[in-house]
């Protein structure tokens, strides 16, 4: 990403060589175009589409550029994750937070993936007993042998899972593994009025190859 960083700033070319005249706004449309996956953002005429002319002109326009240190831009990780005895697609969140003057850290601000979804409501789930109170809630020790989507039934209404907290808890008492990283993308929200991803597209044979703007939205 520190090469994407580079080439998007005008900073370098493809090969690594450094970029001396960097007020050359002709020469950064065109180079700014060789970041988008060609596939989905060219025309058969060979020309970007609508929407990627409009973002590259106003990135040029309003000299744009990106910053590690920025808070606009979050890395989405998908990974396969042991939790308890089977394995789950989660996806993980992270962003760049500040430790002190010159020095950064990624730190995960979120999780998402079946394992964290306990707040569905289930009509058909087993529900506490008005009369547990008579049993001394003797009907709470089967709560672990209830199935995950009907956990949400024993919780107050008003309780929303805290799907960080969940995360952490499950790291702390060694019940969740990550295995594998399976993908990592990038989104920006950096440029007014747009957002965009980037992933890794590797191609034989050609420049159109390494970390390119895959998904690019209007907002």
């Amino acid at each position: 990403m520190d090469e994407f960083f580079a080439r998007f700033n005008m900073e370098e070319t493809w090969d690594g060589h450094k970029i001396t005249n960097k007020s050359d706004k002709d020469y950064r449309r065109k180079y700014l175009a060789t970041l988008f996956d060609e596939s989905q953002f060219r025309k058969n005429n060979g020309s970007m589409d609508d929407l990627a002319s409009s973002f590259i002109s106003e990135v040029v326009d309003n000299n744009y550029m990106l910053n590690y240190e920025d808070s606009t831009w979050t890395a989405e990780v998908s990974c396969t994750a042991l939790i308890g005895s089977k394995r789950h697609n989660i996806r993980l969140f992270l962003h760049t937070q500040k430790i002190c003057k010159g020095e950064y850290k990624w730190v995960i601000f979120n999780v998402s993936g079946k394992p964290f979804d306990l707040n569905a409501q289930d009509s058909k789930a087993p529900i506490i007993s008005p009369m547990e109170h008579e049993i001394g809630f003797i009907g709470l020790t089967t709560i672990s042998n209830k199935a995950l989507c009907s956990v949400s039934a024993f919780d107050n209404v008003s309780f929303t899972a805290d799907r960080l907290s969940m995360f952490a808890a499950l790291l702390n008492n060694n019940l969740l593994k990550i295995e594998t990283i399976d993908n990592v993308s990038f989104h920006f929200f950096t440029i007014p009025g747009f957002s965009f991803k980037v992933e890794r597209v590797e191609r034989r044979g050609s420049y159109n190859t390494g970390w390119l703007i895959t998904k690019l939205n209007k907002i």
